[in-house]
């Protein structure tokens, strides 16, 4: 696919975390993958969207293999490069019929 070649050759290696239940029943379902993280500058930043938001793209591919619970959603984490970030949004994105890619509105770090 031509996502997963992409992230491959560019991308950087990033953690997608979900918490399961709380207190001291919590656990944590993580996957990891390959990501492109864009950061955006204050100037940058779209209307709306808070200081400190970056968008993340991510393959479907290595969500599958690991029988994640994916899709990502609201709440998820993201731990890349020493930073923890919360997943604000997620829009998936298809090839056909098949899931391609996911893109992340992530806040935080």
């Amino acid at each position: 696919m031509t996502v997963d070649r992409s992230l491959a050759r560019s991308g950087q290696s990033a953690v997608l975390r979900r918490v399961i239940g709380t207190g001291e029943a919590q656990t944590f379902a993580d996957v990891t993958l390959r990501t492109f993280i864009r950061d955006f500058a204050p100037a940058d930043l779209p209307q709306g969207l808070p200081q400190g938001t970056s968008e993340v793209r991510i393959s479907n591919t290595e969500i599958s293999a690991a029988a994640w619970p994916g899709p990502p959603r609201t709440g998820d984490r993201l731990i890349a490069n020493g930073r923890t970030r919360v997943v604000e949004a997620c829009e998936t994105r298809r090839k056909g019929e098949a899931i391609a890619m996911h893109v992340l509105q992530v806040v935080g770090g």
